[in-house]
């Protein structure tokens, strides 16, 4: 599948700090079931798929897909301290967008990430930001309706290369 490939080039050019906090989304809780790397994978699935309607890169779609929600599980906020594992759902937007820039991961991408929680966050703009903002909502409703985004044999394979990569 094109997706993987896409996938792994993607995974490989990550720096390696930005590759360990996605491996560590495998242990926080997502949406019905799901891990936020499972999430974040499907997420990068549906920003590739809609990136020509989008008329963005598809590999920088899928990039920004799949770390939308890398800070999750940094705390920095008061209602992290709610959560025991401090995965606010609130200001992850703010905490991976500052990891993605302090290890110089394309602007592009670190806009789409500090943006796709509107409205707790700023507001999309550009064309790549609504394509993670909208992927991210479309996902977590698929889900949420109990539809598949990614056969299950792809999504393993999806979380395999990460860790293989990582």
């Amino acid at each position: 599948m094109r997706f993987l490939r896409v996938l792994e080039e993607v995974v490989s050019d990550l720096p390696e700090r930005v590759l360990r906090r996605l491996c560590r989304l495998h242990d926080i809780r997502g949406h019905r079931g799901d891990t936020r790397l499972e999430h974040s994978l499907k997420v990068a699935y549906l920003c590739w798929r809609l990136s020509g309607k989008f008329r963005v890169d598809g590999k920088i779609a899928l990039e920004s897909g799949l770390l939308h929600d890398i800070g999750y599980g940094i705390p920095r906020c008061p209602l992290c301290k709610l959560d025991p594992g401090g995965h606010c759902g609130i200001c992850h937007w703010r905490t991976g967008s500052e990891l993605l820039e302090e290890v110089n991961v394309d602007p592009a991408v670190v806009r789409a990430v500090r943006r796709h929680m509107f409205p707790y966050g700023p507001p999309p703009r550009t064309p790549l930001d609504w394509c993670v903002w909208t992927s991210d909502k479309l996902e977590s409703v698929l889900s949420f309706l109990g539809f598949r985004v990614l056969p299950d044999p792809v999504l393993k394979r999806a979380v395999s290369a990460i860790y293989t990569l990582s």
